[in-house]
This record gives C-alpha cells, structure tokens and sequence, in this order.
C-alpha cells in the first residue's frame, strides 16, 4: 500500500542554502551514508526508513517502522569514518552489558541505552547503524515551555540526578552532561500508523540541490520573492511539503539536480517538534555518550561547552575530568532547566567565569591560584585571601548593581530572581489584558502582537534560597568536595520528588530540617555557613546595605 512518503517530492534549493539540513558536502567516502525516504535497513530489510529525526557530527538519525515487532524506532547511521567498534553507543553498551533488561530500563534509567546495532554497507563506505527509541525534543527552554511552573520542572531536575546516578554507581562518567544531549520520552505512537504518525511529526521536507545560477531561474519558476531580471516576483503560499511533480518543478533537460554517486537524490530535513505535543511525555533520557569514559581511566577534558565546563576542566594542572567534573555540568543543567539560562555564561573569556565563580565561593584556591599565575593571563595576588578576578572597589561596584535590580548582592542569586518575560498567545475568547507592573530587575517590557499576552515569572524568595543552597554544594571548587547525586536527592529543594510521586509537593517544613518557615512577610530566607535557615525580609536587607553594610549577614 503507497504512503504518504511516496508522493513527496523535492523542493529544488542552491547549494549554500541553510534549510535546517546537514551540508549535501558530508556525503563523500568516509562520510554520511545517502539514505532515502522508504530505504530498507537491517537483517531482511527489518526497518523501513519514513523520517529524518536529527543529524550532526557522528550522521544521521532517521524515524524507521520496525516491520518485525511493528513499533516505531530511531536507526542512528554513524558516517563510515566512526564507525568503529570503539565507538560511543557500542561503548556504552559495553559498559552496561552486565546489567539486566529491567535494570536498563529507561523509565528507571534515564538513560538510552541502543537496543541493536548492525552493519550497512553503502557507496562511502561500512556504516554503524544503532537502534534506538524515538525520542522527543531536548530540554532546550525547557523552563519556558512549562511556563516557570516549579512542581514540574523540580520533576525534571529529578530524573536528571537520577540519571546521574545511575551511570555514576557504575563507574561511568558521561562527559557531556547538558539539556542539549537530554530528550523527552515519547509516549503512546507505537500505535499509530505512518500516516498518523507523519501528521505528529510533520510531512517531510525534501531539498534538491542545484547549482547557483540554475536556482536563480528556478526562484522566478517558484514564484519565491526574489528579483530576477530586474523585476520582483510574488511570494505564493509555497510549502515545501506539498506535493510538487518533478516535471512541474523543473523540467528535465532544463535542471538537473546536482548529485552523484557519494550523495542523495534528495535530504531530509528533520521536523521540528515541540513539548506541547500529546504524545511528547514528562519524561526523560540522557544521550549521546561520545564524550563518556570510565572514571577510572578520566581524561584531562572532554568536549563540553564552556557554560557547564568545570574550574578544573578552564585552569591547567588541577586535576582530570571525573565524577566531579559531571557533577558541575548537572548543577549547570539544574539551573537552566529551572530557570532558562545557564548560571556562567563564557563570552570568551575566563576572567567572566572566574568572577562568576568567586562571587559565589569566595577566593580562588590552591591549586588553581598557582597553575593561573604560571600560566601569566592573569595577575594573581599572593594574598590567598583577595580575589584573582576583582579588586575591592570592583567587588562594591558590582554587588551595588546586584543589589539595586533585585536586592541581594550575589550575582547566581541575582538571576535566580529576576523577573523572566515571555509571549503566548490568547485563549480563545480572550480579551488582551494590559502589560503586567515591572517586576524585579525588569528592564522594561517586550513588544506584543495582536492576539498575544506578555506573561512575567518571577520565582519566590523562598525557593530561590534554597536553590542557591544546592548549587553551592554542587559548585564547590574542588571536585572532591561537590555533593554526589545521592546527597543531590536528598535536598530539601527536592522534597515532594521523592517516593514515586510524580509531582512535587509543597516543601516540607520540618524541625529537623532546621527550616524556620512562619507566616512572614515577604522576604529572603538567608543560608548561614552553619546551615540553619533564617528569614530577613527584603526591605531591612535593602536598608542594610543601603547603609554601609556589605557581605553575608
């Protein structure tokens, strides 16, 4: 029976056009392996291809019907050149080979563990194919998306240290550890049929590539806004989904599509799925281990991106990546999760992380004090007790505007509670109300269209310092001293989390968590270096410090 994919055809774009598709120069010997809509792969052509879910460095991902067991599954095709019985997703596999099917299990995991693998041979060469689940889109705006709500994004920062966990009870280290490479689980499309579940995912998007100058007649053919000939030409409604013959699109003698042996007819590119989606569920799985190792055989650095990139992992000589190293990159992921934005942003510049670091733990220590002064980037005072990255005068000047945006001097809690802005748009029947009152830190208001509302969140002062009092933990200098996922779990931050609940409930407030939680006005719960919570309303810290006071109080 024809599906849906057997009458699309390609859209026809020049060669530098940025589609959201890989570059048609990946495919070359070594490189990616030209796959199409309705390819059969594996032993007896067990998966039949019917989408494209990603791509990047290692290949492609594709959406592939699994005819023997009739469920949905993701077929990782790595290019020839790391297709290696070294590589990450067989190397994960070897990690985990002595654990049984319900210990790996990914809604106990939360992590993707390939379910197969098998070998394909193509034009560029002998690619690794891994079978996967399907999987929705990552944590990016995760916070955004959940509109700040705190029971559920807790729920998630859950499942992250759990995830953690598991792989750190083994003795492996991730190494790349950020929403980027975390997704959401699908849930319920086993049951779906190619048609239902294109109309999920989305039809796809087929582009030819042509040479340049047989693009700038094909434009004025399309009817696409460009100017050919000196005369403009209409934008239509043109959907590249739609279904265009070949011969209306492009006669044959006039175009050919500019492909050979080495390259596709056609790429695919991957649709664009949000968590609004039903069948997109609350929960998720780690991925990509291309940066994982044993932590009894770590290495000097990985991969990562400078935002979740340790103290040891930016100043030489102080230690190799391990436990720690991934305990810096989920406390990162922790905050972004909850509140949109990573809490050390690299500009390109240590002397930004370093102050990030020291506002939050004080002085540099040994021996990062040391190996930054042979390196000679920086002037490094031999007073172990100033900081590397800000003098005094500095330090005033900067907790002043922390302290004047949302009243408190510290710069992680600073952003924490800001005021975060965001546009949705109107329920049906929904009058446009007014913009809501500036809130903390606010710098002014967005823009809103017809038929939209500008929303505001700002998180509590209570949940703020809590936080703050788990990063902290999480951010020590030393890796030695940064609390392990188990510690993580047991957080007050994390309370409702626990027990198989699957929401989190109000914080618990125990005596014996040494939390004074009364009915206050609204104020700052301030974390002393005993531990002990005490309250301090905002208004008498603002005058504390409007009067000459100055640090932790």
């Amino acid at each position: 029976m024809a599906s849906i994919t057997d009458s699309i055809r390609p859209v026809y774009v020049p060669f530098d056009s940025d589609e959201g598709a890989e570059s048609i120069e990946e495919y070359k010997p070594g490189g990616f392996h030209p796959t199409h809509l309705g390819d059969l792969l594996g032993q007896e052509g067990r998966y039949r291809v019917v989408h494209k879910l990603g791509h990047g460095g290692f290949g492609t991902v594709w959406l592939c019907r699994d005819i023997g067991q009739n469920k949905w599954k993701a077929v990782k095709i790595l290019a020839a050149v790391h297709s290696t019985g070294s590589s990450a997703d067989l190397k994960i596999c070897e990690m985990l080979s002595n654990m049984s099917p319900q210990e790996k299990d990914i809604h106990v995991s939360h992590v993707v563990v390939p379910e197969d693998h098998f070998w394909h041979e193509g034009p560029n060469g002998r690619h690794l194919c891994v079978v996967m689940p399907v999987l929705g889109p990552n944590l990016e705006d995760t916070a955004e998306q959940y509109d700040y709500q705190e029971e559920p994004l807790k729920k998630i920062c859950y499942q992250l240290v759990l995830a953690m966990k598991f792989l750190h009870d083994r003795g492996i280290c991730h190494g790349d550890f950020r929403p980027n490479n975390i997704c959401y689980l699908m849930k319920g499309i086993d049951d779906l049929d190619e048609d239902d579940l294109l109309r999920v995912f989305g039809r796809p998007t087929l582009l030819c590539y042509v040479d340049d100058e047989e693009f700038e007649w094909r434009s004025d053919y399309q009817g696409e806004a460009e100017e050919v000939d000196g005369q403009d030409y209409p934008e239509d409604d043109f959907d590249s989904n739609e279904e265009v013959e070949a011969s209306q699109d492009c006669a044959e003698d006039d175009v050919q599509p500019a492909y050979d042996s080495n390259e596709p007819k056609y790429i695919v590119v991957p649709p664009y799925m949000t968590k609004s989606s039903q069948y997109v569920s609350d929960e998720i799985a780690v991925i990509d281990f291309g940066e994982s190792f044993l932590a009894a055989n770590a290495p000097k650095s990985t991969g990562i991106p400078g935002h979740y990139c340790p103290p040891e992992g930016w100043i030489e000589d102080c230690g190799n990546f391990g436990f720690g190293s991934d305990l810096w990159a989920l406390g990162c992921s922790i905050f972004e999760v909850r509140n949109s934005d990573v809490p050390f942003r690299y500009n390109g510049s240590l002397w930004t992380m370093l102050s990030n670091w020291e506002d939050l733990n004080g002085p540099l220590p040994e021996p990062y004090r040391s190996s930054l002064a042979r390196q000679g980037e920086m002037d490094v005072p031999e007073d172990e007790t100033q900081w590397v990255s800000m003098n005094l005068d500095e330090r005033k000047e900067s907790e002043a505007e922390h302290m004047g945006r949302v009243g408190v001097p510290g710069s992680l809690h600073m952003l924490l509670l800001l005021e975060h802005q965001y546009i949705v748009p109107l329920a049906e029947g929904e009058v446009q109300p007014p913009p809501p009152p500036r809130g903390r830190g606010s710098r002014g208001r967005l823009l809103v269209r017809p038929g939209r509302k500008l929303v505001t969140y700002e998180m509590s002062e209570r949940e703020a310092l809590e936080l703050l009092d788990l990063l902290k933990r999480i951010f020590a200098w030393k890796p030695e001293d940064r609390i392990g996922p188990a510690e993580i779990l047991s957080h007050p931050w994390f309370n409702g989390c626990r027990g198989g609940e699957h929401m989190c409930m109000a914080v618990s407030t125990s005596d014996s968590e040494s939390m004074e939680l009364g009915e206050y006005e609204p104020g700052l719960l301030e974390v002393l270096d005993c531990g002990i919570f005490r309250y301090v309303p905002t208004a008498l810290r603002r005058l504390f410090w409007q009067n000459g006071g100055g640090g932790w109080w």
